[in-house]
Formats: C-alpha cells, sequence, structure tokens
C-alpha cells in the first residue's frame, strides 16, 4: 500500500468502514454553512451561492447506463465485513514489509478508506475484460435479461412489452460499469493528491472505461494510453484484429502529479545521435563523391578528379540511408534509441511508429 508499511499496521486499519456519504456532508457543511436548514441541504440556496456554474439546461452532456443510480448507492453503502490477519499462511509474519489482502474488492476497498483516505500513491487495476467469460461479481452485476429489461422500461413488472422491439447488448456493457463505478470511486479516494491510477484493459469496454474515469476523475487528468502490443493477432477475427491492449493513466489532480513526476526520461546516446545527425543534414544539397566511392579512392591514393562524372548533389534520401548505416553500427545504442532513424526535412530527427513512414515522435 505504501512504503515501509509492516505487517503490525493491519492492527491500525479500522475495523468498521468509511461512511463517505457523512464525510462529503461535513466538507459540503465545511464550504457552505449558509446552504443548511435544520441540518439539511437546501438545494435551492445551494444553487444560488453556486451562481453561474449551476447548468440548468435540459439538453447537455452525460454519461449513464442503465442500473447506475444503484451503482452510486451501493458504494455510498458501509461493508459489514472485516479483516482477519492470517498468521499461519504468513512468512515472518512481525517483519514482512507488505500486506497481501484476499476478499471481495468491493467491500475491501470500504475498509481501506478510513484509514488510508488520501494516503495511497498509485493503484493499478486489471479487471474483468467482459469477454463473456471472465465477469462473474457476488454482488450480482450481471443481471438476468429479464431484469435488464425492466430496468431499461422495455418491459414491465409484469412481463410485458412495452417497446415493438428490445435492445439487448447493452445489458452487457451496463453491468460492467455497475460493477466498475464504485471502485473506480473509492480507489480514487484512496490517492493521494499527487496519486496515480493505472487500468489494464483490452477493446471489449475501452471506451467505455474512457468515458467512466472522465466522470470520475475529470477529463482533464487523464494522462494518456499507452499501448501494449500483447501478442500476434489471431487469424478468426471478423474484423480488424487486435494486437494490442490499452493502459490508462490518470491523476488524481494533474497540476500537484506533474509538479512532482518527471515525464522526460533521458536518452544517454541522445546528443551522439544529434551530433550525427546535425552532421549528415549539414551536407544536404552539397555536391559530392558518393561516400563508399570515394573512401575506396582514397584507400589507394587515387586522385579524385577521376570521378567527377559520379559527382551527385546529396538528397536526403542519401542522408537517411547514410544516417540509418552508422545508427546499424553503433552497438551501444538501444532499440528504442535506435528507432530514431529518419531525418526529417528540417533537419529534425524523428522515430517512426504505428503505420509504417508515420512520423510520431522527436528526438
Amino acid at each position: 500500500m505504501r512504503e515501509g508499511l509492516r505487517v503490525a499496521e493491519i492492527e491500525r486499519i479500522s475495523r468498521e468502514s468509511f461512511n463517505l456519504v457523512q464525510e462529503r456532508y461535513e466538507k459540503l457543511r465545511e464550504l457552505f454553512p449558509e446552504v443548511f436548514t435544520e441540518g439539511k441541504i437546501d438545494f435551492t440556496k445551494l444553487r444560488a451561492a453556486l451562481g453561474d456554474l449551476v447548468d440548468d439546461s435540459p439538453e447537455r452532456y452525460l454519461f449513464t447506463w442503465a442500473g447506475k443510480s444503484e451503482a452510486i448507492r451501493s458504494l455510498q453503502t458501509p461493508s459489514r465485513a472485516t479483516l482477519i490477519p492470517c498468521e499461519e499462511e504468513s512468512i515472518n509474519f512481525e517483519e514482512a514489509s507488505h500486506i497481501f489482502i484476499e476478499g471481495e474488492n468491493l467491500e475491501v476497498l470500504k475498509l481501506l478508506l478510513k484509514s488510508y483516505y488520501g494516503r495511497v500513491k498509485m493503484v493499478y487495476i486489471d479487471p474483468p475484460y467482459n469477454t463473456g467469460e471472465d465477469f462473474i461479481y457476488k454482488d450480482d452485476y450481471k443481471d438476468p435479461l429479464k431484469a435488464y429489461l425492466i430496468q431499461t422500461g422495455q418491459i414491465d413488472e409484469k412481463g410485458n412489452y412495452m417497446t415493438s422491439s428490445q435492445e439487448r447488448s447493452g445489458r452487457y456493457h451496463s453491468a460492467w460499469l455497475s460493477m466498475m463505478y464504485p471502485r473506480l470511486f473509492l480507489a480514487r479516494q484512496l490517492l493521494r493528491e499527487d496519486g496515480l491510477l493505472v487500468v489494464h484493459i483490452d477493446e471489449h469496454e475501452v471506451a467505455h472505461l474512457q468515458l467512466l474515469l472522465n466522470e470520475i476523475f475529470g477529463e482533464e487528468n487523464c494522462l494518456g494510453t499507452i499501448i501494449w502490443d500483447k501478442m500476434n493477432p489471431k487469424g478468426d477475427a471478423k474484423g480488424v484484429s487486435y494486437q494490442h491492449e490499452s493502459i490508462l493513466l490518470y491523476a488524481k489532480h494533474l497540476e500537484t502529479f506533474t509538479k512532482n513526476c518527471r515525464f522526460v526520461r533521458p536518452k544517454p546516446n541522445a546528443q551522439r545521435i544529434l551530433k550525427k545527425a546535425r552532421e549528415l543534414y549539414a551536407r544536404l544539397g552539397k555536391k559530392e563523391l558518393p561516400r563508399d566511392l570515394e573512401s575506396c579512392m582514397r584507400k589507394y591514393n587515387l586522385p579524385l578528379e577521376l570521378c567527377r562524372e559520379h559527382i551527385k548533389t546529396i538528397t536526403l534520401e542519401d542522408i537517411n540511408a547514410e544516417f540509418k548505416e552508422w545508427l546499424k553500427s553503433q552497438k551501444d545504442l538501444s532499440g528504442g534509441e535506435a528507432a530514431y532513424c529518419r531525418i526529417d526535412e528540417k533537419g529534425q530527427v524523428n522515430v517512426l511508429v504505428l503505420w509504417p513512414g508515420q512520423i510520431k515522435k522527436k528526438l
């Protein structure tokens, strides 16, 4: 959970789950004491206090799904579980520096929240991909079809159809989103102000996951997506074969996170690569003998004037060909450094990624 945590600290983890509603109530009362009447929130006064920040328009951007309200209620419900140390299954119980917790993750998150609210540096989640085979949870979010049709107003409680045609595919996305919402929400509460959330997902739910994270963390706190090349695509795909999975990164507060984190990793050989690129680019447009021919003439002490008819104007293609050969000769370059193998029209060094010939990054 954090550096230096010892098993003994499990004694300090509260046996009562965090009351999220009460905590937010207290914060709101501290910020806007004038909007409370007899201990209750007067939303008319709250709207007046917020002024133009309140959006009353009937049409606005929303992300919702069948079961969202129930998912919100589930995260507000206190846990009835408790954490029990398992000394007989542990190694060096008293001296161990980390805690491994086995349990239903939503209940565990609720139990950890009271003791670790705002203290966690990073949360990594590898959730079910919702492929149809990996999605079984005790909180019963994999609703039967009838429950989904009732929830979405397509049939009534007696099973009578309310529409002429029924939409059923959304059931699986809705169930998955309802499972993920409270867990991601509570994960954010655990993070420090400079904390980071990392979620690994495949193509089945990546689009919905990003919308969900934008709602919980705020779109402005998205750090981006890392593409992970997992394997060669299978030949039985009905459309374009997927060869990658996605790793989504969100900061709790982007400004605080970036103050304490360096995104740029120094490249030890960058200056040497750039120096060579500048030397080659300086020859662009000049008239020269091909380097291999000139080298041969000098080796045998032959006058260069004998090869005047072979003098040519150096092009960008010539420069890049020589640049690639030079990179191959440098045995101490990493694969990532050697990928910066193209000099563009402005003399900048680029790396080729994704589609062949598409320039994406500069050194």
